[in-house]
């Protein structure tokens, strides 16, 4: 979890880490006002323009993504569906931001409703739940090329679409039980809806496991998975060269050749893509992950610090980004785009020469190709 602020660092310990880093309890849609002293904070209309900007854009967007990838079936492959599925994400989780932080402020009343309000709206818990199942699909991305990459064989005869079935319903499941304390731990006090942590040492545990679970355990994995990725990509295009050297002016081998690298450019074509996109996401969420933890263990932070609001807008422009890297560097993606809007009956070619054969999700044992 992140972005999260305190009521008030001079009331009672016990209401110690609002995990809403907006001003609480009767507006959740601003974040805590200066002391008035200090005229480079940003206004609280202007931090709703941008996050209406963001909101906006990652709705229409994720939309785009989702369309084309349904409409176009060469485009149903294992690692599309992800890609769909990481945008139905990105698209709960634009819709909700402008909810949240683009809404009318929310007094609570002490009864049932007002504090299930609190506990599943105010406190954000369907915000960062939302967002963990975006990493949560990334790192399940990532796995899928993993396999796909170094172990072709085993994908191709272990990668069925039941599997993806299982790990998509993962990413909307797991998520939303795990930061379950966020919503157990907020409660309704004085019309607002704050944190109620037990003990101090309870609070610091949660952060490093939020810390971890969150952030850096999914940073690493992706790290790693992508560094064995490029070295399997790299040799097997020093094979290629060699073979293609090897090969003199045979038409045949010289044809199987070619269509190798073509497949193989397309094969690097999703990775670079899926790359970008972790890049992407370490620069948006780590400023302030990194901030927020640090606020956890007990640090000085100041939540209401301009360069605090900037890692704030860093990290929600995660559940927009994504559609502009399809569409600049995804190429499978363009062609995906030209073929759903253009009006011209021309084929489009790269389609027929992708990564992966098309599956169809309600088939059952439909595999692809395994590369």
């Amino acid at each position: 979890m992140n972005l999260r602020e305190t009521m008030n660092t001079n009331q009672t310990t016990n209401v110690s880490l609002a995990e809403n880093f907006t001003e609480v309890p009767s507006n959740v849609s601003s974040f805590p006002e200066s002391d008035g002293n200090d005229s480079v904070y940003l206004s609280r209309a202007f931090l709703k323009t941008v996050f209406g900007s963001i909101s906006l854009t990652g709705v229409v967007g994720n939309l785009l993504v989702i369309l084309v990838i349904v409409r176009v079936k060469l485009l149903r492959t294992h690692t599309n569906f992800y890609i769909l599925n990481q945008s139905c994400v990105d698209l709960l989780g634009s819709i909700l931001l402008a909810g949240l932080y683009c809404s009318p402020s929310i007094t609570h009343e002490g009864n049932l409703m007002g504090v299930a309000l609190c506990k599943i709206w105010s406190s954000t818990y369907l915000l960062w739940a939302c967002f963990n199942a975006s990493t949560l699909n990334l790192v399940f991305l990532t796995f899928e090329r993993y396999m796909g990459v170094v172990h072709p064989v085993l994908h191709y005869n272990k990668f069925t679409v039941t599997k993806v079935k299982v790990m998509i319903a993962m990413v909307w499941t797991l998520p939303f039980a795990w930061l379950s304390y966020w919503a157990a731990v907020n409660t309704v006090i004085d019309g607002g809806c704050y944190p109620l942590w037990p003990n101090e040492s309870a609070q610091k545990a949660i952060g490093v496991m939020a810390f971890l679970v969150s952030y850096l355990i999914p940073l690493f994995v992706m790290t790693f998975t992508y560094l064995k990725i490029f070295l399997v990509l790299r040799r097997q295009t020093k094979i290629h060269h060699t073979d293609e050297e090897g090969t003199g002016s045979q038409s045949n081998n010289q044809s199987r050749i070619q269509k190798d690298i073509i497949r193989e450019r397309a094969k690097r074509n999703v990775v670079k893509t899926l790359v970008i996109i972790f890049v992407t996401y370490v620069i948006c969420w780590s400023p302030n992950q990194i901030e927020y933890f640090r606020f956890n263990m007990g640090a000085s932070v100041d939540l209401t610090s301009v360069w605090f609001k900037i890692t704030v807008i860093m990290a929600f422009c995660n559940v927009c980004v994504n559609p502009v890297i399809y569409s600049l560097k995804y190429q499978e993606f363009r062609d995906g785009l030209k073929k759903l809007f253009c009006k011209s009956s021309q084929q489009v070619q790269h389609l027929n020469i992708g990564v992966q054969e098309p599956v169809d999700l309600p088939a059952g044992p439909s595999r692809d190709t395994g590369i």
